[in-house]
Formats: C-alpha cells, sequence, structure tokens
C-alpha cells in the first residue's frame, strides 16, 4: 500500500463519480483503498493477482487517462466477478513533481452498490460519506 500511495500528493483530490464520494486528503483516499488489509472486506483470488487490467491508456500533458476492468475478487467473502462489467475510467492530474494530485473515478459498479448509493444520497443528502468508509480519525 506504501508504494502505491507514494505516487500521490497528501493534499490530493479524489472523485468517484458512481458512488457520488469526494474526498479531500491522502489518509482519507488511503481509507477508501484499503485493499488487501488484514481482516478487511476486500480479499484477492491469488496474492499475486493484480487488482486490474489497463486496456488503453491516454496521456496529454499532465493528465492520464486509463480505461480498463476490475480483476475479480472477494468482498465480504463474496465473488465479485464480470457478470455485471466491472469496467473503469480512471483520470489522473499530475503536478509538477509527477505526483498525483488529482484522480477521478468512473466505476461500473454492481447493482446493489448502485441501490446503496442512491439510498445514501436520498436518506442523508449528496454529502454523506457511505457508512462503509471511516473517515472519524487519522491514521
Amino acid at each position: 500500500m506504501d508504494k502505491f500511495l507514494s505516487f500521490y500528493r497528501e493534499d490530493v483530490r479524489f472523485k468517484d463519480i458512481t458512488l457520488q464520494l469526494e474526498l479531500d486528503s491522502l489518509w482519507k483516499f488511503k481509507r477508501f483503498y484499503k485493499w488487501d488489509e488484514e481482516g478487511g472486506r476486500f480479499k484477492k483470488l491469488y496474492p499475486e493477482q493484480e487488482h486490474l487490467n489497463v486496456q488503453s491508456l491516454i496521456v496529454d500533458g499532465n493528465t492520464v487517462a486509463a480505461k480498463g476492468h476490475l480483476n475479480p475478487f472477494y468482498y465480504d467473502d463474496t465473488l465479485i466477478d464480470s457478470d455485471w462489467g466491472m469496467e473503469f475510467t480512471i483520470w489522473l492530474t499530475f503536478d509538477e513533481n509527477l505526483k498525483i494530485i488529482e484522480q477521478i473515478d468512473w466505476m461500473e459498479y454492481d447493482a446493489g452498490t448502485l441501490e446503496n448509493t442512491i439510498q445514501r444520497i436520498n436518506n442523508n443528502g449528496i454529502d454523506a460519506i457511505p457508512n462503509w468508509l471511516d473517515l472519524s480519525k487519522r491514521d
């Protein structure tokens, strides 16, 4: 995780368009992407498995757009596979030191995730943080 996070600035801005989620710091971003954490909800099928496959990459100045798909994984001991697509497009913006200052995700989530997002927004408003994302304290 540390190597992955080393590519980002401390004040990175992160947006997940589908989840209607915006974060404004590296520690919050880390909480969102806590893959492979011991006792965590996300598990690879096998340790060497890549999280995702990039199918195309476009670079223009300090902006990179990547398109691809997620590889199957377990979430809460349920296999999440490609029945619903699992495609993504990610935009990254880099600063002059080649650190990521902004990431915008467009992810194809399963129906349950979409339903939960709509319910969260309807019940608590567009700025509500999902209940599975603990931002109560900084690491």
